[in-house]
């Protein structure tokens, strides 16, 4: 019995068959099946998570197990810290590990396997699948052209699209052929997908926007990216408005109150002040057209209601409680004015007076036939007395009925005295004359003139204002104040000022030359800048979008649209004129000034609103054109030809001499590939990236030579002279010339492609260009039959938006 049970023990018999033989030989069943127990099994492998999104996770792997004291946990592909063996003798075990982040374009499966040991021997394992899909596909997508004309026309769209495995476009409101299947099939790098759809001719007036969308679908899901295409209608111009008006630092300040200032500038503008701030520019005086030096301005405030200004052009304007009107005719020029009421002033010019009786000016009066001209006025006593005064040294009264003959008080001026009246028995007179020794005060009495009185030694004074009897103050050319108080001049305070008008003994206002005004009242002071600023004569404008224009200025400023509204940056140049400006991205430009030194013009760069620059290039700039901020192409001019030289953001090339002629020129490019150049010469010629051709001359002999270019794509331009030809340029060479424009004056060009042009001249006229027909002349900006100062640039950024600035300052938008 022991060989036989030792065998039994020995040999691996099924449950069943183990049974038997116990039953045959006599052994008992429980010892035959406690002697060959079954092996471990796993039950049950489930993961909390079958699938995660691509940033991956935390999962957990639970087994359920039997007849098994350990489990072993595996993973294909491995799984940083999830291989391992764990004790799972009370019939369970789990094991949580995080799944990286799925950064590629398929889904990423992880096998996870746990497999169950025992004294019976070790279970077949069991498995369970967890998967991570990729991000969903990234999609962009682009329409071009930046709108189409009216004729409709075919658009371009271009998607990228990475992750994808179909996609579908669609548009809204309905386009021919859409919606369509797109192949699109894209991994991690991503793919270029490139669509042409028609769209069909503007049915109305209005514009058609049409809405693209390109619905991507991969393994990580779908995603969308939409554009837009407009049809436009054709374009309008609004009516000019103001957008860099001339102006310059204030040459006249009156005070009629702590609460009512006025400083005017040589172009006409006035500023007042309400006792907390000074107002926004206003131009209130005409200025004569092309008049880029500006006109003598002055003002006379005699109370907290009324002012009156006056200019060299044959102007007046009044200012009744704070709002401005133009006054009547005032026919001669006038120098200054001065005013003791709202219905009496006195205005000068030259050797004639104008009275004002609160409703006309006189015909102007002679008052001095001395061999100088009249130099200052000041009036008191509400409507009959002033007192004038020349370059002489002579006072001239006005008592109601006329002027006095001349009165010689003051032999040695230069420049003439300045007067001030408090009553019609007390004024002061001081000159200006630090040639002599000293400068002086003189004060009369209503009869008589004293002698002078020496205020300050070694410097002249340049103006006076006695606001009562006894009381005056004046300012020296040393920048010292100086106060006459009890009969006695004294120091009062240090200033950079050359102008004071003063309301009360104690409070005065006090001009420098840079705009800003200084307030006395009674020990106290305050600083105020006026808002005056030096600007104005648009010469040339750049708008890369319909939010962002620039445009630079006879006077080194530039203005800037941002959609809504024109600003001015002024000093941009420090005075000198700026030409051209060019700017590819509302954060870059690059501008140039005219020629003002002998080694050449400057340059300027704007970067993310900051102007910088004022290099001297070599050149006698005339224009410039970027593609971005890492390319421009300068031109310019020497004695012996037109040259052009590029700057690739850092340096500048060497110039290249591509026409032997001097000439002014203007330059367009397209990239850095393409450039296009015309000349006054009537050449034209092209750039390849590395060479300029021969000159071209497609315009020669004409009076109004070729003044405009505009490349908008390679090799495509549009060139134009001053009688309004155009000439066409389509890679081959130039056609052309055709009629566009017969009003002549052309100045400027701009077309965003070959389907659309604008061009503006200096009679205030634009064309523009659809598909090669041009427009009549529109006359958007009048010009008075002795001007001709109208469009000086016009830029446009889509076939929907252009802008264009005239010499007067003032702006038009052309929009469809």
């Amino acid at each position: 019995m022991r060989r036989t049970d030792g065998w039994l023990r020995r040999a691996a018999l099924p449950a069943g068959l183990a049974a038997i033989l116990a039953t045959v030989l006599g052994i008992p069943a429980a010892s035959a099946a406690a002697a060959h127990p079954p092996k471990p099994a796993v039950l049950t492998l489930r993961a909390s998570k079958t699938q995660l999104t691509s940033p991956g996770g935390a999962i957990t792997i639970t087994t359920t197990v039997r007849r098994a004291r350990t489990c072993a946990f595996s993973s294909r592909p491995a799984v940083r810290g999830f291989a391992a063996r764990v004790s799972c003798a009370h019939g369970h075990a789990s094991r949580t590990v995080r799944l990286p982040a799925n950064h590629g374009a398929a889904v990423v499966s992880y096998r996870f396997a746990v497999s169950a040991s025992g004294t019976a021997g070790t279970s077949r394992p069991r498995y369970a699948t967890v998967r991570v899909l990729p991000a969903a596909p990234a999609v962009t997508l682009a329409a071009s052209p930046a709108g189409l004309t009216k004729a409709g026309g075919s658009a371009t769209l271009v998607a990228t699209v990475s992750r994808s495995a179909s996609c579908e476009l669609s548009a809204s409101p309905a386009v021919a052929g859409l919606p369509a299947a797109v192949p699109c099939v894209a991994g991690s790098t991503s793919a270029t997908v490139h669509r042409t759809v028609m769209l069909p001719a503007l049915s109305g007036s209005a514009a058609q926007p049409y809405s693209f969308t390109l619905k991507a679908t991969g393994p990580g899901g779908s995603a969308a990216a939409t554009a837009t295409e407009t049809v436009w209608p054709a374009m309008t111009f609004s009516a000019p408005g103001p957008a860099d008006l001339p102006q310059s630092y204030p040459g006249s300040l009156s005070c009629g109150s702590a609460t009512n200032c006025v400083a005017t500038d040589l172009f006409g503008n006035a500023v007042t002040w309400n006792g907390k701030s000074w107002s926004a520019p206003r131009q209130v005086l005409q200025l004569p057209g092309g008049a880029t030096t500006g006109m003598f301005t002055s003002v006379s405030c005699p109370s907290a209601t009324f002012c009156m200004a006056v200019s060299s052009a044959d102007g007046s304007a009044l200012d009744v409680s704070g709002t401005w009107s133009a006054g009547p005719a005032l026919t001669m020029n006038a120098s200054s004015v001065s005013c003791a009421s709202a219905d009496f002033c006195a205005a000068i010019d030259g050797d004639y007076a104008s009275v004002y009786t609160g409703a006309s000016w006189s015909a102007p009066a002679l008052v001095s036939e001395s061999s100088d001209t009249l130099q200052s006025v000041s009036c008191a006593d509400a409507t009959t007395f002033c007192v004038a005064t020349d370059y002489d040294g002579n006072a001239y009264t006005y008592s109601g009925s006329g002027w006095s003959a001349p009165t010689a008080f003051d032999s040695d001026t230069l420049p003439g005295p300045v007067v001030s009246c408090a009553t019609q028995d007390f004024c002061v007179a001081v000159d200006g004359s630090p040639d002599a020794g000293a400068g002086n005060a003189f004060t009369y009495n209503g009869v008589s003139w004293s002698p002078a009185v020496s205020v300050v030694t070694g410097a002249g004074l340049s103006s006076v204002s006695c606001p009562a009897t006894g009381s005056c103050f004046a300012t020296g050319t040393n920048n010292q104040l100086y106060a006459l108080q009890n009969g006695t001049w004294s120091d009062l305070a240090n200033g950079e000022n050359y102008d004071v008008t003063c309301w009360s003994s104690s409070a005065c206002a006090f001009l420098d030359p840079r705009g800003q005004v200084e307030m006395m009242s009674g020990t106290s002071w305050t600083s105020a800048y006026t808002g005056l600023q030096v600007a104005g004569f648009p010469t040339s404008v750049s708008c890369p979008t319909r939010t962002y224009c620039a445009a630079v200025d006879q006077l080194g400023a530039v203005a800037v649209y941002n959609g809504s509204r024109w600003s001015v940056t002024p000093g941009v140049s420090d005075g000198a004129a700026l030409i051209s400006i060019s700017c590819p991205s509302p954060t870059f430009c690059a501008a140039v000034d005219n020629a003002t030194t002998v080694e050449g013009s400057y340059e300027y760069f704007m970067q993310d609103g900051g102007w910088t620059g004022g290099g001297i290039v070599g050149l006698y700039l005339t224009s410039v054109s970027c593609t971005s901020d890492k390319f421009c192409m300068f031109l310019g001019a020497l004695n012996d030809g037109v040259y052009a030289m590029y700057w690739n953001g850092t340096t500048f090339s060497a110039r290249t001499l591509i026409d032997s002629s001097p000439a002014d020129g203007q330059v367009s490019c397209a990239s850095p590939d393409f450039c296009a150049v015309v000349d006054a010469n009537g050449n034209a010629m092209t750039f390849n990236g590395s060479s300029w051709s021969a000159p071209d001359p497609i315009d020669a002999g004409v009076l109004q030579p070729l003044a405009t270019v505009s490349c908008p794509s390679v090799g495509w331009c549009t060139a134009m002279d001053g009688y309004g030809q155009a000439f066409t340029y389509t890679g081959s060479g130039w056609s052309g010339p055709a009629g566009a424009e017969a009003d002549a004056g052309v100045t400027s060009v701009s077309c965003t492609s070959s389907s659309f042009c604008a061009a503006a001249d200096l009679s205030g006229n634009v064309v523009t260009e659809y598909n090669g027909v041009w427009s009549g002349p529109q006359n958007i900006d009048p010009q008075s039959p002795n001007e001709f100062y109208g469009f000086t640039g016009i830029s446009c950024a889509t076939v929907a938006f252009c802008a264009a600035v005239d010499f007067d300052g003032n702006g038009s938008l052309g929009t469809g």
